[in-house]
């Protein structure tokens, strides 16, 4: 195992325990929640073999349906966001890009990062959202839910990344 796999594991796991233990909790409104955990999907490498993408996808979402007790929900979202990723960073990125680059601040810049990071988020709360309701019944909390959850998550993600960018 080398070392990117297991500073990868590093962050999963904190990112786990940080959203199980700590961002479950806010719910400001009554409907929005920081889901900090995509900033893992959102770091890894440009160049990262399709499959093991769906895979970290798939463990990710599965660990926290397993920690946040909703059945399938994180881990059809997060699959779904996984396999949809390639695309959503393939415009944010030059031409000339390596495989090695990991989108942050610091390699794309602050405009493309967050212009990434916020499609990105918009797309995964959507997802998320849509599979947790599953009805239309209540469209005013479901739309509320999505915007309220996308700025809440796309503030810690760019708190998170502006504190912890490798210098």
């Amino acid at each position: 195992m080398d070392i990117t796999t297991l500073h990868r594991i590093r962050m999963f796991v904190i990112l786990v325990l940080v959203q199980a233990l700590v961002l479950n909790y806010v719910q400001l409104f009554g409907c929005a929640t920081p889901l900090l955990y995509i900033y893992f999907l959102i770091e890894l490498p440009r160049g990262i073999a399709k499959w093991r993408l769906y895979l970290w996808g798939f463990f990710l979402g599965l660990t926290l349906d397993t920690f946040m007790n909703t059945p399938g929900v994180a881990t059809i979202s997060c699959t779904t966001a996984a396999a949809l990723r390639p695309y959503i960073l393939e415009p944010f990125l030059t031409v000339d890009a390596s495989a090695e680059v990991e989108p942050s601040i610091r390699q794309m810049g602050f405009d493309k990062f967050m212009y990434f990071s916020g499609t990105y988020t918009a797309i995964y709360c959507i997802i998320f959202f849509t599979v947790d309701y599953f009805t239309l019944w209540h469209f005013g909390l479901w739309l509320l839910s999505i915007f309220a959850s996308f700025f809440l998550t796309l503030i810690t993600i760019c708190a998170v990344s502006l504190a912890f960018q490798k210098r």
